[in-house]
């Protein structure tokens, strides 16, 4: 495994990027390269709403990349089916 950074996107209705937030797993403490194949890893991460942030829809994705190369690691979901960017939506919202 790379030494692999976690990005947090969010995207407006329209699907067009709007900010995101970079970081290495477990606040930079636990390194990819030291992962074992199989292991699990809970890796949270908060994202912080700009109060600004007009009313709307709003969806956010998460995804990995090598921090040496730029290049997003394999993501699939859980038919085991290849997502094309290498990122996978975690939720959506809506302001009100």
């Amino acid at each position: 495994m790379p030494d692999a950074k976690v990005f947090i996107h969010l995207y407006d209705a329209n699907g067009n990027f709007l900010f995101g937030q970079d970081a290495r797993p477990r606040g930079g403490s636990y390194s990819t390269q030291a992962w074992q194949r199989g292991e699990g890893i809970v890796d949270e991460h908060r994202i912080a709403l700009p109060p600004d942030l007009p009313k709307g829809d709003y969806t956010i994705k998460v995804g990995m990349y090598d921090s040496a190369t730029q290049d997003r690691l394999t993501a699939i979901d859980e038919k085991g089916k290849l997502i094309g960017d290498g990122s996978v939506t975690v939720g959506t919202f809506a302001k009100r």
